[in-house]
């Protein structure tokens, strides 16, 4: 076991780059078997001509000296050899030599004799570089023919494909080994590409990308369009755009909440207050909760107006008591000038909510921080039942009728007729008031022309028998309509004051339920699936009679008493406006029945008796005309209820559910940033698939994945048809420091089915190669059967599939995406001479097209292809295999290996018995650790978009590769870990005084880069300079910059590791898997012309 220890690693190296791997012995070159050149053919002829006796015409038998007298000295060859006649090709002479001397112009005037000589050792050369030719020839037969390792044949590339359904063909098939026509290339030989596996091609296309971006603790943000550069739709300003499918933090706040509809809020005037109850299953402590005021000012409330949602102005949350909450308490008050509060209608207030009656919203912007933290204590609150109160003060709009027929209310009428009798009715009529669960009715009538004392007024008609004492003479009995029958009765309702300065107040009696229109015989609500299904855990098992049991059984029958209902979407019914009062009316209307008469059928005979008393010269009284009610105005207030269970404990019954679900009068909502859910436990449990994701509490807001979630939208696409979805990646765009994925926690995959998530990942996910989207690849799913295109959480005429990312990862640990398709296949090259890869859109046509397939469309250039191996590369392998054996043992062996294997790799160094990390993934690091490994891989990012081109990491889709790779290679006793070195950053802080002819501002920026280039000159394409380990001095830096032609001097200059930032004079690698790097900007402080280099 490692022990906590600093202990250095004793094997200091700096690993191995790709450039560095190939031996100098393995050239034919390296020993050639004649290896003369022209100056040691002329050196030998000079040494051999001593030898040769020289004999003269003149005496042939004496010899008169040698042959050396026909050559040159060895002193002149060097300086006869270097004309530009002879030099080229000689490798005696260096290069930069060579180059001057072929510059010259030749002399031309060699002597015959030495011109014959020189032009045989030239024409020797053909025949010296075949015999040297051996040494490759040996070694090619002893690899090959010996040892039978044969080069390594083209690796053909691939390519995909999207493929496009004819105009009228519902579905096509697209067979293996299908071949797709590419034209020709430029040897004129025919590009065939062959389907790899077969494609069932239907109509669905990819029309819409949405993602929520969940940043815990901080904020909720969304995107309309993902494949946008703000998230909303702009366009990229990159002709080649790419982006991030999980998240941005430069995309818009999120708006999140809850929202009830209920019968009850359905009111068009008066001073209009709302109370709502939301009351808890489990209380929470009010400690750490949010306070009221910081549910009032976060808060926005939204209610459904004529013309379009009405902001609720002010919002109060009644104070808490106690150390726990039980419930919590919203009051929203709207005044008499406010417009009417009316049933939602979709058209008008362009939301998704499955109801059609009135919506209260209260919203929370998540994208702050005040916002967030209310989100996050609200989304954890268990409902058990909500509570709406709602009261009316100063309603006029109601249809009035007495019994003579209807009543104009805009101008002063008659209540009770011309001639108001015992008996005769004024009815008021309200579909708001008389469908809701009203609880108190306060009738407001003002009268018109009413004498200032009816005892007065009817004094006559008092001296003739008929008492009136006062106005409380006058009454009526109040009572109302439900379902066809009046309430109370006429025998025992109470007798009302008509004139009581009060109003008439009515209540309702207890045992009479509202009828809730459109919902006695709603069952379900759109959204779920069109069908008549059996719903899951609503069957009611109903043990048999024992009378009817088989006495053969070994266990007591059960019978099964299903529950069928339509799930087709129906909408809730909008209520019914009563316009009139008639026999057959069944509801919505107040009925007052005078208990006495005004007299009015007496007026006329003691009217007549007066006249005639007078006529005979006698006294009488002359009767005042009896009062005839005449209302000027008629205002009614009143007060409703609603309310609805939402938590059930286990001994509710299943149909103890479906028929609160029926009957329910207040419906709750999530607000999501693309739509809304209703909640109700009926809804979760008619799920006919188990989730982990799916619980049956409801709470009050919805929750989200603790990263991100990637929402497709497919049209024209039906439950069970297989989807093939191409994901193109911009491959290497991942952070490299981001958490990486566990390899049992994969990015998982749901499918929207009525609201709800249905898991894709065990039995519907058929093909997966985008390694997480860390590459690009194929996404093959078929959509569930249940699934369909009426749901309310996203857009509707869509099917919806999505992406979430497992916890602990990070929006930048998969690459960003340039591109979805839909009907995407994998083909790849028929053929054996490929030398370049295929440009995009070169594919356009199919051999043996099928008849339901219109065409084939090529988006990107293929990929994944290798040229044969050449006599260099086969020589490199073979080599190295006959040393490492195919097994990983030593530094050599690990190293090659991977840079065989992964040429995309520049350079990898091997620690032996070295960590990295735990078994869970987090950090240990010890550089003496027996029985562990560690490889550090150095991408290579030539030709890349690299993430941090100062700091090169290779993807955490190559370091599983690599360790995939090497780990059956190595022993068993050997856990190997591949990772990215660590960067340690260096900082310059300095005072820099300019030339007086460069301007700071520009030179600043320019000297910032040069430094950077000279501490990281791997970022400017200069691989050769990366090194593991090392050491910076102060002085050098300082001296580097002094040499720039642009500065005058430095001051106050500091070197700093970033992770301290303490000054130094000189910084040292900290670890061996350390590569010290430059900052991306160091601090640099031009000095001013009359600044001295003190300050």
């Amino acid at each position: 076991m490692a022990l906590n220890c600093n202990t250095k690693h004793p094997l200091q190296h700096d690993g191995t780059s790709q450039q560095q791997r190939f031996a100098e012995a393995l050239e034919p070159s390296y020993a050639p078997v004649h290896e003369f050149s022209l100056r040691d053919w002329m050196r030998f002829a000079w040494h051999f001509a001593e030898k040769l006796r020289f004999f003269s015409h003149s005496d042939h038998q004496k010899p008169n000296g040698n042959w050396q007298e026909f050559m040159k000295s060895e002193e002149e060859i060097e300086a006869f050899l270097k004309d530009a006649a002879l030099a080229e090709g000689e490798n005696w002479l260096d290069e930069e030599e060579q180059k001057n001397i072929l510059k010259r112009e030749p002399k031309g005037n060699y002597e015959p004799h030495l011109a014959l000589f020189l032009s045989f050792l030239k024409l020797t050369k053909f025949s010296q570089q075949h015999l040297n030719t051996l040494t490759g020839k040996h070694l090619e037969f002893y690899y090959g023919e010996v040892l039978k390792i044969s080069k390594r044949k083209a690796l053909p590339d691939r390519v995909h494909v999207i493929f496009e359904l004819a105009k009228n063909a519902n579905s096509g098939l697209i067979k293996k080994d299908t071949l797709l026509d590419g034209g020709k290339d430029d040897n004129g030989k025919p590009i065939l590409y062959r389907i790899e596996e077969e494609l069932t091609v239907n109509k669905a296309r990819v029309a819409h990308l949405k993602s929520i971006f969940h940043q815990p603790g901080k904020a909720i943000r969304y995107a309309e369009m993902t494949n946008s550069a703000d998230g909303l739709g702009t366009e990229f300003e990159s002709p080649h755009p790419r982006w991030r499918p999980f998240g941005n933090p430069n995309w818009p706040a999120a708006t999140t909440g809850f929202a009830v509809a209920s019968q009850v809020l359905m009111m068009k005037e008066g001073e209009r207050k709302i109370t709502m109850t939301i009351q808890l299953k489990n209380p929470v402590k009010t400690q750490g909760f949010p306070s009221p005021a910081a549910l009032e000012s976060a808060a926005m409330a939204l209610i459904t107006g004529e013309e379009d949602w009405i902001q609720i102005p002010e919002i109060k949350v009644h104070e808490y008591s106690g150390n726990t909450l039980n419930q919590l308490v919203f009051e929203l008050d709207l005044s008499q000038g406010e417009d009417a509060i009316v049933p939602y209608d979709a058209e008008i207030h362009n939301e998704s909510f499955n109801t059609r009656h009135p919506v209260l919203r209260l919203l929370f912007n998540a994208g702050t921080e005040e916002g967030y933290g209310l989100f996050d204590a609200l989304k954890k609150l268990v409902i058990n039942k909500i509570d709406i109160t709602i009261s009316v003060k100063g309603k006029k709009d109601v249809i009035a009728e007495n019994d003579q027929g209807k009543l104009d209310t805009a101008k002063p009428f008659l209540p009770f007729g011309s001639v108001p009798r015992a008996g005769s009715n004024f009815y008021i009529g309200s579909s708001e008031i008389f469908q809701k669960n009203w609880k108190t009715l306060d009738l407001q009538l003002s009268w018109k022309n009413k004498p200032f004392s009816i005892t007065s007024h009817y004094q006559v008609y008092h001296d003739a028998g008929h008492t009136i004492n006062g106005e409380d003479h006058f009454g009526v009995k109040a009572s109302y309509l439900k379902n066809g029958k009046w309430f109370p009765d006429s025998s025992t309702a109470e007798e009302k004051s008509l004139f009581s300065s009060s109003g008439i107040s009515i209540t309702p009696e207890s045992s009479i339920k509202p009828k809730w229109a459109g919902l006695s015989k709603l069952l379900i609500q759109k959204g779920l699936n069109p069908n008549i299904a059996l719903i899951k855990n609503y069957l009611a098992p109903k043990p048999v009679p024992k009378k009817k049991q088989s006495n053969t059984a070994q266990f007591p029958l059960v019978v099964v008493k299903p529950i069928v209902v339509n799930l087709a979407p129906i909408i809730v019914k909008p209520i019914i406006m009563a316009t009139a009062f008639h026999a057959a009316a069944k509801s919505d209307f107040l009925r007052l029945t005078l208990t006495k008469s005004f007299l009015h059928e007496h007026y006329a005979r003691l009217y007549s008796l007066a006249m005639i008393e007078i006529a005979n010269g006698g006294e009488a009284d002359i009767p005042n005309e009896p009062y005839t009610p005449e209302v000027s105005d008629i205002q009614l207030n009143y007060t409703a209820e609603a309310s609805n269970r939402f938590h059930f404990e286990s001994h509710f019954s299943p149909e103890e559910k479906l028929q609160n679900y029926q009957t329910r009068e207040v419906q709750l909502f999530h607000e999501l940033p693309f739509g809304q859910t209703e909640q109700h436990v009926f809804l979760r449990e008619q799920a006919t698939f188990a989730d982990a994701l799916h619980k049956k509490e409801i709470r009050l807001m919805p929750d989200y994945a603790p990263e991100g979630e990637f929402f497709i939208g497919l049209e024209n696409a039906s439950g069970s048809d297989i989807v093939s979805l191409l994901f193109h990646a911009a491959e290497g765009s991942e952070n490299p420091l981001a958490p990486t994925f566990a390899d049992d926690k994969p990015i998982e995959w749901f499918a929207l089915v009525n609201n709800d998530w249905q898991s894709l990942n065990k039995n519907f996910l058929l093909a997966n190669t985008t390694n997480n989207f860390l590459r690009s690849g194929i996404v093959r799913l078929q959509l569930p059967a249940a699934a369909h295109s009426e749901n309310t959480a996203l857009e509707k005429g869509f099917q919806w599939i999505k992406a979430v990312l497992p916890k602990g990862t990070h929006h930048t640990s998969v690459c960003e995406l340039t591109g979805i398709f839909a009907q995407a296949a994998k083909a790849v090259f028929s053929g054996n001479d490929q030398e370049s890869p295929l440009e995009a859109e070169t594919l356009a046509k199919i051999i043996d097209k099928p008849g339901e397939i219109k065409g084939v469309a090529q988006p990107y250039p293929s990929f994944g292809g290798t040229p044969g191996e050449n006599d260099r590369d086969y020589w490199l392998r073979t080599s190295e295999r006959l040393r490492h054996k195919n097994r990983a043992v030593t530094l050599f062996d690990y190293e090659r290996l991977v840079l065989q294997q992964f040429p995309e790799v520049y350079k990898v160094k091997c620690l032996t018995h070295t960590s990295l990390k735990k078994p869970d993934g987090s950090p240990d690091y010890f550089e003496i650790n027996p029985g562990h490994v560690s490889l550090l891989v150095i991408p290579d990012i030539s030709n890349q978009k690299s993430y941090d081109p100062l700091q090169p990491r290779a993807s955490r889709n190559l370091l599983s590769k690599v360790e995939d790779f090497i780990n059956p290679l190595n022993t068993l006793h050997v856990q190997v870990v591949a990772d990215n070195p660590d960067y340690e950053v260096v900082l310059l802080d300095f005072n820099v005084k300019f030339h007086p002819q460069y301007d700071p501002n520009t030179y600043k920026k320019i000297l910032n880069n040069d430094i950077v280039k000279y501490l990281s000159p791997w970022a400017f394409g200069e691989y050769g300079n990366i090194h593991f380990g090392g050491t910076l001095h102060k002085s050098i830096l300082i001296g580097f910059i002094e040499d720039r032609p642009y500065v005058d001097f430095v001051s106050a200059f500091k070197l700093m590791r970033e992770a301290e930032m303490t000054d130094t004079n000189y910084i040292q690698a900290t670890s061996a898997r350390a590569i010290l790097v430059s900052a991306r900007y160091h601090s640099i402080k031009p000095i001013e012309n009359d600044q001295t280099c003190d300050q």
